[in-house]
């Protein structure tokens, strides 16, 4: 007579996870724990690192804007700007991709740029001067 899957110890065809001794084979399924778990962590690694390494482009892509005079860099990604667009063969950020997309968003957008004041020794200066009797008398302590 022969045994069915139930007698027999297998359930569902498959075999039971048994060795010498009876006890159960603990011993693969904690070395299949711990592998998920190192891959667990090393996907949550590689996922912080690609969120600081976007964050880090999206700050060269924002320094350039302000570099061009944007007022406000972070207005370019509304234009729907794509990081990864503006990388060269390294992967890091290439300077004249990102001026000409920032160039084309400011146009299309119109946005504000600042004009950065440079210094001219020749000139007089342009930003007010204070006399100095009258910014010492304003910090003074006597009255």
């Amino acid at each position: 007579m022969t045994e069915t899957p139930e007698e027999s110890g297998q359930i569902g065809g498959m075999l039971p996870a048994v060795v010498d001794g009876g006890q159960e084979n603990t011993e693969g399924n904690s070395e299949a724990a711990k592998y998920r778990r190192q891959l667990r962590d090393a996907q949550t690694q590689v996922e912080t690192l690609t969120a600081t390494v976007t964050a880090l482009r999206r700050a060269e892509v924002e320094r350039v804007a302000t570099s061009m005079g944007v007022s406000k860099p972070a207005s370019i990604w509304l234009a729907g700007l794509d990081v990864d667009t503006l990388l060269d063969d390294t992967g890091t950020i290439d300077k004249n991709k990102a001026f000409n997309a920032i160039a084309g968003i400011v146009d299309t957008l119109g946005l504000d740029r600042t004009r950065a004041v440079i210094p001219n020794p020749g000139q007089p200066d342009c930003l007010p001067s204070f006399q100095g009797d009258r910014l010492a008398r304003a910090i003074s302590p006597e009255k």
